[in-house]
């Protein structure tokens, strides 16, 4: 603790060349108990404890991850992580890490379109009116692009990545990127005023075991009775590549989920992530990220 500040320190060894992690609240991605961290800020270091190098600084979303994306990383570079919070505001939060070494892009291709990709804010679920802050990055992060936001079909802000607004009802903001050659992408952020005083709750397990004894044979999200559909889930696998994507389906049902293969292929014991968005019964939705262990 160092003056009005706290700090929180973790250190890991690169896997990779590439580095994707979000640091979240837990009521951000519904783990833990107890009231989220709701205002910090974290920063990477390279070196040792004696002698650091920043790499990057990022601060919270509003009601959403910290996210940092770094390239060229080297195989085997130790990382530090420092968290900050004001030394009142305590809480719990989680940290999703990913690294990995993306596969090699010929020079030819380096502008192509599906190279460009846009993350914005998580959605929001406010109780009252209140000045909200949405954040987008894109990547690769050299791309020179223009960002344009909307509000409903109506245009609030062109060459401003993140914007301020004060809704008065349940919105949806659009945030759009195009690049000189004319390649465009677009993000969704909904902001949704809750119908009920209840916590948004999904639940996606820890580990599963597809071995066919019919005990947690698939990998899917569970929920409450105001949880009603599930938009998609993704899941990566440690290299970062989407293994399997499925969309539009119900909750709750084991046989819906992911059995643990690719192309028929059984995969490998290991840590794998997901990223999903879901669905409750007064129209809102939420999206929850984190990591499991598939067990052979």
């Amino acid at each position: 603790m160092s003056g009005s500040t706290a700090d929180v320190w973790f250190t890991f060894v690169a896997e990779g060349t590439s580095l994707f992690i979000a640091t979240s609240s837990n009521t951000d991605n519904q783990q833990g108990e107890g009231p989220g961290l709701t205002n910090f800020a974290t920063t990477l270091y390279s070196g040792n404890c004696s002698a650091l190098t920043s790499i990057d600084c990022q601060g919270t979303m509003q009601n959403g991850p910290a996210v940092h994306w770094i390239q060229d990383i080297r195989v085997g570079q130790r990382i530090f992580l420092q968290i900050t919070s004001d030394a009142d505001d305590a809480g719990n939060f989680g940290i999703c890490i990913n690294s990995f070494t993306p596969p090699p892009v010929n020079s030819s291709d380096s502008m192509d379109c599906g190279l460009l990709s846009l993350s914005t804010s998580e959605d929001l679920i406010l109780e009252a009116s209140q000045e909200i802050q949405l954040q987008a990055f894109h990547s690769p992060a050299d791309r020179i692009v223009r960002y344009t936001w909307l509000k409903g079909d109506e245009i609030i802000c062109t060459d401003c990545r993140n914007i301020k607004d004060i809704p008065s009802e349940s919105t949806i903001y659009t945030a759009s990127i195009e690049d000189s050659n004319g390649c465009k992408v677009e993000k969704r952020v909904s902001v949704a005023f809750a119908t009920f005083g209840r916590k948004r709750f999904a639940y996606i397990p820890n580990a599963f075991s597809p071995n066919g004894d019919q005990i947690n044979d698939f990998l899917t999200v569970y929920g409450d009775v105001t949880l009603t559909n599930i938009s998609y889930l993704n899941i990566y696998d440690r290299q970062g590549r989407l293994i399997f994507r499925k969309e539009d389906f119900a909750p709750g049902q084991d046989q819906l989920g992911w059995d643990g293969t690719v192309h028929g292929e059984l995969q490998m014991g290991g840590t794998f992530a997901y990223l999903t968005e879901v669905r409750y019964t007064d129209g809102a939705s939420r999206r929850f990220f984190g990591s499991f262990h598939l067990i052979r």
